[in-house]
């Protein structure tokens, strides 16, 4: 395969692609020992993170990647992620906002001041907000 060929230290995807990639018939084999897998631009599946974790993949989950790098948020094995950018909050209806611009997306927030995507606002797409 591909990744048995290149054999690299980084992968940098959208979920969508592990799916694919995890349907394949070398994916038993493929061992992400000493890997970092970073997911973003759509909703990461809980179960997908488990799976990746247990092939021994870092997982870094981002928000923001997808329309202006660097992301704004940043998770390590979690599906909560921890602010980048100082402009960062959350409306009473849950929307992010980032530089004071509502980013069409609803997230959990934490105590621990951690934010957890869950889902789209009124499926607002490609709403861009950085500058």
């Amino acid at each position: 395969s591909v990744y048995q060929n290149f054999n690299p230290t980084h992968i940098a995807c959208l979920p969508k692609h592990i799916a694919l990639l995890s349907k394949t018939k070398t994916w038993k084999d493929i061992n992400f020992l000493d890997r970092v897998i970073i997911l973003g631009g759509d909703e990461i599946d809980k179960d997908m993170l488990k799976m990746l974790i247990n092939k021994k993949a870092k997982v870094m989950t981002t928000y923001g990647s997808t329309e202006n790098a660097p992301p704004v948020l940043l998770g390590e094995n979690s599906l909560w992620m921890k602010p980048i950018e100082k402009n960062i909050s959350v409306k009473h209806d849950g929307e992010l906002y980032v530089n004071n611009k509502p980013t069409g997306d609803i997230f959990k927030i934490s105590e621990d001041r951690y934010y957890k995507f869950v889902s789209r606002k009124d499926k607002i797409v490609n709403r861009t907000w950085k500058r």
